[in-house]
């Protein structure tokens, strides 16, 4: 992959689809305190500024609108969306809880070009027209939905798509931002709940999504294009020799990959404590299932189908339960849980086509990450 001349900047990825160039990221968390934290950041300086708000909530979810302005966060235990006003030169604003009504929601997520905010429950998808001075109308007679007992919402800016999963069949429901009108397609099967994930325009023009099952070793992916159903192309099982469950995939589409956080707190091991929990697979041409690595004790014996890997927060077992790749930036930025003596909560690496390189500069936030975002 050729790059340019600036220090960790890709030039495979464009910086936006609509020339909006990453200045930094938030994350949140439902385990530690600060449950929700903003920062400017790059990978050649790190953090430039940190922003915090009050512990209000904890939170499970998080979006942010790329054409500034808003945050929108799905508090835990709690009705309603929390939205912040949010600028990247001054913080957050006083939040708001909005569509009360409606109960407790489980994901949110931006329009890439900012005009909708799409919010769903465990039931129910609700979306609605958003500008600059914050959420307007609820759009009325959406298409109605195939997926229920909803777990999860997964976006691709590049794409503008939006993939719903549930504990359902069929359990995977995609559709458009770019035709809200249209119901979209669904997978023929039941495959669980999980971490749902859509790639852009990988660098074989293909387009996949990707759902790793939750409390299993187990991630499916497929192709989106040309399909009239979201049919599975095959699995990857990080299950080789130990009970490690697989968490949150990340697709790189230079390298027609997928990278897979995963818990290294062993269900059936407990000393097996340590050892890589970021793991980096190429995405056979013609379809097929992966395997491994397999482990000596808590340590990589051999990589199986994996290229790469990555130990993050010096092994001690946290699990990569988020992922992000802002758009033209080489690197990765890993939410991290709240097994073992993770109290760091954020890792970061480069990350190319060639698969994982060096640690890069963060910043401390509260363990127990469940999603990240950029802006």
């Amino acid at each position: 992959m050729q790059h340019t001349n600036v220090p960790n900047k890709s030039a495979w990825n464009p910086i936006s689809r609509n020339g909006i160039e990453p200045s930094g990221f938030v994350s949140v968390s439902n385990n530690q305190t600060p449950y929700i934290r903003a920062a400017k950041w790059n990978p050649d300086d790190g953090a430039t500024a940190i922003y915090d708000t009050a512990n209000t909530y904890q939170y499970n979810d998080v979006s942010t609108r790329k054409q500034g302005g808003w945050i929108a966060a799905v508090p835990r235990n709690t009705n309603g969306v929390v939205l912040f006003p949010f600028d990247k030169d001054t913080g957050f604003g006083s939040k708001t809880v909005v569509s009360e009504t409606h109960g407790q929601f489980v994901g949110v997520r931006f329009s890439s070009d900012g005009n909708y905010l799409a919010c769903c429950t465990a039931s129910d998808l609700y979306i609605y027209n958003f500008n600059s001075a914050g959420i307007g109308s609820e759009i009325q007679n959406l298409p109605a939905l195939r997926v229920s007992s909803i777990y999860a919402i997964a976006h691709s800016y590049e794409l503008d798509s939006f993939m719903l999963c549930g504990a359902s069949n069929p359990c995977l429901e995609l559709r458009s931002f770019n035709n809200i009108e249209d119901q979209g397609i669904v997978n023929n099967t039941s495959l669980g709940t999980g971490f749902p994930k859509l790639s852009g325009i990988q660098a074989s023009g293909k387009r996949y999504w990707a759902l790793s099952i939750n409390n299993n070793s187990l991630c499916y992916y497929g192709q989106i294009d040309d399909r009239t159903t979201l049919t599975s192309d095959g699995y990857i099982s990080t299950n080789t020799n130990r009970n490690y469950p697989s968490f949150c995939p990340m697709f790189v589409d230079e390298g027609n990959a997928i990278y897979l956080g995963q818990a290294t707190d062993s269900r059936s091991d407990d000393y097996a404590n340590g050892g890589s929990d970021y793991l980096g697979y190429v995405i056979p041409a013609n379809g097929g299932n992966l395997t491994g690595p397999s482990y000596n004790g808590s340590s990589i014996s051999s990589m199986g189908s994996a290229f790469t890997s990555r130990q993050t927060n010096g092994g001690d077992g946290g699990a990569v339960v988020a992922t992000l790749r802002p758009p033209g930036l080489d690197v990765g930025i890993s939410g991290l849980n709240f097994g073992w003596n993770n109290t760091r909560g954020i890792d970061c690496s480069i990350i190319t086509s060639s698969g994982f390189g060096a640690s890069k500069s963060t910043y401390n936030t509260g363990a127990g990450i469940q999603e990240l975002d950029w802006f």
